[in-house]
C-alpha cells in the first residue's frame, strides 16, 4: 500500500531518503546551535572573572558533517603575566574547536580519509554527497594543509623534547629490532612541474621488540612503532628516534639491530652502537649481483640459509 501511495504521488524512495536526510540535518544544526550557545553561557558564568574579561559575543560558523552551524560565542580578553594581552574563546578551548579552524573533527577525518584515495575535487564531491555539508576542492585542500602544518609542528615539538631528554618510554627491553626503507610516491600537485620531479621519497621506519607466530607462515610483530614522512634524512632520523623513545626506554636497550636495503640515509643513525644489516631480500640480491658464476652463487646462498658463515667465506 505504501509503495502504491509513493508511486501515485510520483515520489521515489531516493527522493524520500534525500528529503528525510536534509530534515534530520536541519534538526542537527538547530540542536547544535542551541547547545553551543547554552554551553558558552555556562562557561561565562563559571569563568575566572579576574582572568577572563567579557568583550561581548561574536558570530561564527562551523562546518559539520550535517552542514554549517552559525552561532554566537563570547570572546574574552586575557592579560598575560608579561603584560601582553590576547583574546580567547573559552568555548573553542573547552571543545577543542581550534585545531583545524572552524571544521569539526568528524568532518576533518572524513576529508583525510577521502583524500588518501581520491583527488581533491573527487573528495570534495563525495563528501558533499555523503553529508549535509557542501565543500569545494579548495576547501578540502585548505583543511589538509592546515592538518599537515599542525602535524609538522607536533613532530618538531616531540623531537625537541627528546633532545632535551624529556622523552623516555616505559617499555624496557634488552634488544630492539628496527627496519627502514624508502618508497617513492607519485606527486599530484602542480609543484612537481616547478621542481621538475614527479615523485618523492617517503621514508618509513619501524621498531619492535620481537614477534609471535599467528599461523603456519604468519607472524605478528610485538609492540610495533611506525614512523613515516617526506622530510630530509637528518630530520627524519631525529623524529624516528623520538617516536621510538616514546614507547621504549632506550637507556635500557643493550643491542639495536637495523634491517634495511643499504641506502646511505638509513645508515646515518643517531645511536652509533646500532648493528646494521641487509634484510634477506637485499642481501640475496647483492649476492646475485656480485657473484656471476651460477654454481658459486647458489653455493653462497645455500650456505647463507644454513648459517654456515665460516664455510661461506672460505
Amino acid at each position: 500500500m505504501m509503495n502504491s501511495m509513493i508511486k501515485e504521488n510520483g515520489v521515489t524512495f531516493k527522493e524520500l531518503e534525500k528529503n528525510i536526510f536534509a530534515w534530520v540535518c536541519q534538526i542537527g544544526r538547530e540542536f547544535t546551535k542551541e547547545f553551543l550557545e547554552r554551553y558558552d553561557r555556562m562557561l561565562m558564568e563559571n569563568r575566572d572573572k579576574k582572568k577572563y574579561r567579557n568583550k561581548g559575543a561574536r558570530q561564527t560558523t562551523i562546518k559539520t558533517v550535517y552542514g554549517e552551524v552559525t552561532y554566537q560565542r563570547i570572546v574574552y580578553e586575557v592579560n598575560e603575566e608579561d603584560g601582553t594581552r590576547c583574546f580567547v574563546y573559552l568555548l573553542d578551548e573547552t571543545l577543542e574547536l581550534d585545531h583545524v579552524g572552524l571544521i569539526s573533527t568528524n568532518m576533518a577525518e572524513l576529508l583525510v580519509k577521502g583524500i588518501t584515495e581520491l583527488s581533491y575535487r573527487e573528495c570534495a564531491l563525495e563528501v558533499s554527497e555523503m553529508t549535509g555539508q557542501t565543500i569545494s576542492a579548495m576547501g578540502v585542500w585548505n583543511v589538509i594543509q592546515t592538518l599537515g602544518e599542525k602535524v609538522c609542528e607536533e613532530e618538531a615539538e616531540l623531537t625537541e623534547e627528546y633532545k632535551r631528554g624529556h622523552v623516555k618510554g616505559k617499555r624496557e627491553v634488552p634488544v630492539l629490532f628496527e627496519e627502514a626503507d624508502g618508497v617513492y610516491i607519485r606527486l599530484q600537485s602542480k609543484d612537481r612541474k616547478k621542481e621538475k620531479q614527479d615523485k618523492a621519497e617517503m621514508k618509513i621506519g619501524i621498531a619492535y621488540d620481537g614477534w609471535r607466530r599467528t599461523g603456519p607462515d604468519r607472524y605478528t610483530l610485538e609492540n610495533k612503532v611506525v614512523v613515516a614522512g617526506f622530510s630530509k634524512a637528518k630530520e627524519f632520523q631525529e623524529y624516528r628516534e623520538a617516536v621510538i623513545a616514546q614507547e621504549f626506554n632506550l637507556d635500557e636497550v643493550s643491542q639495536r639491530i637495523l634491517n634495511a636495503d643499504g641506502a646511505s640515509w638509513i645508515k646515518k643513525v643517531k645511536d652509533k652502537s646500532t648493528c646494521f644489516q641487509l634484510d634477506p631480500f637485499h642481501r640475496n640480491k647483492a649476492v646475485k649481483e656480485k657473484i656471476h658464476e651460477e654454481a658459486a652463487r647458489d653455493a653462497v646462498l645455500e650456505l647463507l640459509r644454513e648459517e654456515e658463515i665460516e664455510e661461506l667465506f672460505r
